[in-house]
């Protein structure tokens, strides 16, 4: 049969790669034709940092993440469906509480989040609430699908939240506009919840009794220690280029960058149909002794293979693509930025296929050089944008004159910067390849002596 010639990482990547691309048609529908005719140019640029704002407010949960998918896959391997049944009931109880947390954070921030953002509808931050919220519980159920390998499942999940998000959109998002577009992705996370909650299954029935894992939570604590870093990091500094775009540019600047970055995050699609696969199976080969280079090779290859054709493919056809349609013709002058945007997103799918299979493996070496790329990246941005801490740091005159080189063309310093750490991340990345591969396949010489 074809699923046992391709093994199950690669059949379940090509149904998941299917579902996606139908999700992502709808999805691509929504961002490059139903958004930027019917949301104005003002607000338009306020569209990726909103969304991306949900996960960084729900960070303490998302930490915790990493340990979550890691020891359900455990647990799973080793049939201890109490142990599964009390960690997911714990949660329900801890995300609770932070439900109270969120809000609370995010009423105390609203007029600083509003002024930097320019939004003026309240309800706009009680929603990014309950996205939040939405935004921990879907990874959550997400990593308890991997780990009882309800493959199928996830494979649908990926066409059912698109489908909601999209009949949601032509409902209300003329009427509503920025406020409808948040809805929407609400619609959409709680009905993938509802498809996973209803293949939860065996470890949820009446008869599983609940098993203690404190045993376990000296070692699930030593491992969530890195890996939630990790996610820390990444999603502030996903949410702080789009937040620096919105915030230092003009408005149309921003508008620009976002029909810029729609293209721009095709190659976005790769790696999503692949991810959910790879931790599970590389865990489990991995608690059970085998190799895992193979399959860490093969994903890496197919990620920079595709990226680097869409790269290409996107960035000689952007102003050809951005004069197709009437409502696209006033960003056909930021075509230039598609072709960038797309080897960035690249170089993140790269990194995060790495990033998965180094967890699933209990490695931690690549933090030596993620972590002080992204903090130093992040560091810049927050000079630039001359927040009240750095006024008091950074001598005035250093300051004026850092700023006074930028305004000179803001668009391209901004991409300059995001291109620079996209490049050494890649450097790091080849370095712990040749060091964990390279050395491996050398031939060692034995003396005749």
């Amino acid at each position: 049969m074809m699923r046992d010639r391709l093994g199950p990482l690669w059949w379940h990547t090509a149904l998941m790669f299917v579902s996606s691309r139908l999700g992502d048609v709808l999805n691509l529908i929504v961002g490059l034709f139903i958004v930027p005719a019917v949301i104005s140019r003002d607000d338009l640029g306020a569209v990726l940092p909103l969304t991306k704002m949900a996960s960084f407010v729900a960070l303490p949960l998302l930490a915790c993440l990493g340990a979550v998918l890691k020891y359900l896959s455990v647990f799973k391997t080793k049939g201890e469906d109490g142990k599964i049944k009390k960690m997911l009931r714990d949660l329900l109880w801890v995300s609770l509480l932070f439900l109270g947390f969120v809000l609370a954070v995010l009423l105390f921030a609203q007029d600083f989040i509003n002024k930097r953002l320019r939004i003026e509808d309240p309800a706009i931050l009680w929603l990014i609430g309950g996205l939040a919220i939405i935004n921990f519980w879907n990874p959550i159920l997400l990593a308890v699908m991997q780990g009882l390998g309800r493959f199928y499942r996830l494979t649908l999940s990926s066409f059912i939240g698109p489908v909601v998000r999209f009949l949601v959109i032509l409902l209300v998002l003329e009427r509503l506009q920025l406020r409808g577009y948040l809805l929407a992705m609400v619609a959409a996370g709680l009905a993938t919840i509802s498809l996973f909650l209803r293949g939860l299954g065996r470890p949820l029935r009446s008869e599983v009794q609940l098993v203690s894992y404190r045993s376990e939570i000296p070692q699930m604590v030593r491992y969530a220690a890195p890996v939630g870093l990790m996610v820390i990091m990444t999603n502030i500094h996903r949410l702080c280029e789009p937040w620096m775009v919105r915030q230092w540019l003009p408005r149309v600047d921003s508008a620009g960058f976002y029909m810029a970055a729609m293209f721009g995050n095709i190659p976005m699609w790769v790696a999503p149909a692949m991810l959910p696969f790879l931790f599970p199976l590389v865990s489990e080969l991995f608690e059970k002794g085998e190799k895992t280079s193979r399959l860490h090779v093969q994903s890496l290859l197919v990620v920079c293979s595709i990226g680097v054709f869409l790269t290409v493919f996107f960035g000689s056809c952007s102003h050809w693509l951005l004069g197709l349609r009437s409502a696209w013709l006033p960003y056909q002058s930021y075509a230039w930025l598609v072709g960038p945007l797309c080897l960035a997103v690249t170089v993140d799918c790269l990194i995060q296929c790495h990033v998965v299979h180094e967890n699933a493996c209990r490695r931690f070496l690549y933090l030596r050089y993620y972590l002080p790329i992204v903090f130093l990246e992040i560091l810049v941005f927050l000079i630039i944008l001359r927040w009240p801490f750095f006024n008091r740091v950074f001598p005035a005159i250093f300051e004026n004159e850092l700023r006074l080189s930028i305004s000179k063309d803001s668009m391209l310093t901004l991409l300059y910067i995001m291109l620079m750490a996209r490049a050494l991340m890649v450097l790091g990345l080849v370095v712990e390849l040749y060091r964990s591969y390279g050395r491996r396949a050398r031939p060692v010489c034995v003396s005749e002596n």
